[in-house]
């Protein structure tokens, strides 16, 4: 895959791969457990933007376990994602946010 071609380390690339499957996640479970938990957020926190009302975050019970977490971070998550997002952005992509 691409994170390969990039020379990442499996660290990275193990749970990215698994991330649909996390419970399948051969050595970097929590870790893909994250990235599944990160992903519905931010579907929720997109839907949510787009039409203007919550929606519920929808998980198996075991995303939380395995990720070490609970749903009732998810308002803390989102508070955070929310105050942080522009620093994120210019991480990944320097420049392209003028303020």
């Amino acid at each position: 895959g691409l994170l390969e071609r990039w020379n990442l380390p499996v660290s990275l690339t193990a749970p990215v791969r698994h991330h649909h499957d996390f419970a399948r996640a051969p050595e970097h479970a929590m870790e893909a457990a994250l990235v599944h938990l990160g992903c519905a957020l931010s579907s929720l926190m997109e839907h949510d933007l787009r039409q203007g009302e919550p929606h519920v975050l929808e998980v198996p019970p075991q995303a939380w376990t395995q990720a070490g977490c609970a749903p009732e971070d998810v308002e803390e998550a989102i508070v955070d994602v929310s105050m942080h997002w522009l620093q994120v952005i210019e991480i990944v992509a320097p420049g392209s946010v003028l303020l």
